[in-house]
């Protein structure tokens, strides 16, 4: 295992164990190191968090106080992601297992993405909620704020109890259920080969 307690910056080597980095200060970088499926667990950082370009195994991010992106990166197992005060970004990820990701402070970004099939959580997102250009993924979004779906292909989606907009355009579903969001969602372009329940019946 690989502990740290200070920044840490990693890139260009070989890491075959689990990797833990709890409590402190600075910014925590892995750019391009030689991951072999390793866990990773980063918790109660203060700094950004940076991820780019890494072969992973479990993940856990928690009590975050920073921003935190993850980029270009294949995980094959889950993701938790909890209580972050900056921004959170997932670009271009390929996963194998669930994502969990609640209480982001500063809004949420998940694009081009391949899911797998697999389950993507996401709740209590303040500011905004982008997801955009992913696919192959189940998809659920709650208590979060100005949610945008565009250009996903998912196969079921469950939008509930989100306030200042729903926008869904250019998306595929097989099943969307949409309850309690206020105002009502609204968007042009979608396909749903299955269903489309609640307050998205007309989409």
């Amino acid at each position: 295992a690989v502990r740290a307690v200070v920044s840490t910056s990693c890139a260009a080597s070989t890491i075959a164990g689990s990797i833990s980095i709890e409590k402190g200060t600075g910014a925590v970088t892995f750019d391009g190191a030689l991951t072999s499926a390793s866990d990773l667990k980063v918790i109660e950082r203060t700094g950004n968090v940076v991820l780019r370009r890494l072969t992973l195994s479990d993940v856990l991010l928690e009590k975050i106080t920073g921003n935190l992106q993850i980029v270009a990166s294949q995980i094959d197992s889950d993701v938790s992601i909890q209580l972050v005060t900056g921004s959170a970004l997932l670009s271009e990820i390929n996963t194998a297992g669930d994502l969990s990701i609640n209480s982001i402070s500063a809004g949420l970004t998940i694009s081009n993405g391949d899911f797998g099939s697999e389950v993507v959580s996401v709740g209590n997102i303040d500011l905004s909620t982008t997801i955009s250009g992913n696919k192959n993924l189940a998809l659920t979004v709650i208590e979060s704020e100005n949610v945008r779906l565009t250009g996903n292909t998912v196969r079921t989606a469950s939008l509930s109890v989100n306030t200042g907009g729903v926008r869904i355009n250019n998306n595929s579903f097989e099943t969307l259920n949409c309850v309690d969001n206020n105002p009502a969602p609204v968007g042009t372009g979608n396909t749903v080969t299955v269903l489309a329940d609640g307050q998205c019946m007309g989409f």
